[in-house]
């Protein structure tokens, strides 16, 4: 019997810390697509300034040691692909645009895939957020270069969105599914 009441507790909470993450990516969500423009120029700056100082940390070491000549193009590359972005954030976020249409494309891919093998219950969310991952990655093609800019943060709030959407209810799902189970069974 205190198995039972121990397992039923270990689930509970399993399912009650996918709701708090899916609450929580919800409000990063709404939150990123208030801010969207500042979130594009800020995931540029980042990310500009971090390529930028690894091929300088990187071309650096290759010329000390002069070892790594063939790790000489990629972080010339690394480091011009910063500074491109730092310079022109506009080319940053045509970048990261189209980087995000191939992430999101596989993120939804990946989840039509997992909702067509698992048999789960919340199997009908996890296919329903896929399939809105992929429309996401055809709206950033559509829109791509023009609106670059704002369909950075925008499309990266709502995917955030929509990820905590299907994880909080997945959770909802499962708290209810194993209420049930324990119920049922520990009477």
């Amino acid at each position: 019997m205190d198995n039972n009441k121990h397992n039923r507790r270990l689930y509970q909470n399993e399912s009650t810390g996918s709701i708090s993450i899916g609450a929580g990516q919800i409000i990063l969500g709404v939150v990123i697509i208030l801010l969207a423009a500042f979130t594009s120029w800020l995931s540029i700056l980042v990310i500009g300034t971090g390529l930028s100082i690894w091929g300088l940390v990187e071309l650096k070491h290759s010329l000390n040691k002069k070892v790594n000549w063939l790790r000489l193009p990629l972080t010339l590359f690394a480091f011009t692909t910063g500074l491109l972005f730092l310079i022109s954030p506009g080319i940053g976020s045509s970048v990261l645009s189209i980087l995000l249409a191939i992430l999101f494309a596989l993120g939804g891919i990946s989840n039509l895939v997992t909702a067509a093998i698992k048999k789960t219950s919340n199997r009908r969310w996890v296919a329903f957020s896929g399939l809105l991952s992929i429309l996401m990655s055809l709206l950033i093609v559509k829109w791509w270069p023009i609106n670059s800019f704002m369909v950075l943060g925008v499309l990266v709030g709502i995917e955030i969105l929509i990820n905590g959407g299907a994880l909080a209810v997945a959770g909802m799902a499962g708290k209810k599914v194993r209420s049930d189970y324990f119920h049922r069974f520990s009477s």
